[in-house]
């Protein structure tokens, strides 16, 4: 269920992010533009972004703050979580996304004006081996502990799993490096406007995050 919840949030703050598009012009850096929109998205840094886009800080924050705030919903769905947790798991979700590590090559420009942008992504593995060991932790916190509540109980493997997570992004590991192309297409609407394909920006949110180890 986590990893659908991610995606769908994803989905969103990229849906949010590239709805603000930059007017066409002869002198467009279409791979500082990738940048900027990698690095507002997931290392919440809007300088290069506004600038760009002519965005407003509010309007890039709203999408990052989206996206973080939509993992701190995922965890309330069906329990309930002290105010202490939410602050907990927004900061570290935070860091989380500030430890996602890409790179952005130099952007070829095609005959039909659009670019096309390599970007080279390490998959960090956070999530690795984390459901297998939330499980046995809770077979064993529910067997040490028989008469505990449903809510206490999901309170202590959500405490888990943010020592599990705070571990990994303690000493983060990376998978090899993949890279793939993002295409940058020039719109046939007037103003002509630059914008991402919506379909490559997500593939490489997918690829920054182990969240199929879930």
């Amino acid at each position: 269920m986590k990893n659908k919840i991610m995606k769908r949030s994803l989905f969103l703050v990229f849906t949010m992010m590239i709805g603000c598009m930059l007017a066409g012009c002869s002198d467009f850096d279409a791979s500082r533009y990738v940048q900027s929109c990698l690095d507002a998205s997931f290392h919440g840094e809007f300088e290069a972004y506004m600038e760009m886009t002519k965005a407003t800080e509010d309007e890039a924050r709203s999408a990052y703050d989206a996206l973080i705030q939509s993992e701190v919903d995922t965890l309330e769905q069906g329990y309930s979580i002290t105010d202490e947790q939410k602050e907990k798991f927004r900061q570290l979700f935070t860091d989380m996304y500030k430890t996602c590590k890409y790179e952005v090559g130099e952007a070829t420009k095609n005959d039909d004006k659009s670019f096309t942008v390599p970007v080279t992504t390490y998959k960090l593995t956070v999530f690795e081996g984390m459901t297998d060991a939330a499980e046995q932790y809770a077979t064993e916190y529910c067997t040490n502990n028989p008469d505990v509540t449903l809510d206490d109980a999901y309170a202590a493997i959500l405490d888990f799993m943010y020592d599990y997570i705070s571990d990994k992004l303690a000493n983060p590991e990376y998978a090899e490096g993949v890279t793939k192309n993002v295409s940058v297409p020039l719109t046939t609407t007037k103003p002509a406007t630059y914008t991402l394909d919506t379909n490559d920006i997500q593939n490489l949110a997918y690829d920054l995050l182990d969240i199929e180890n879930q």
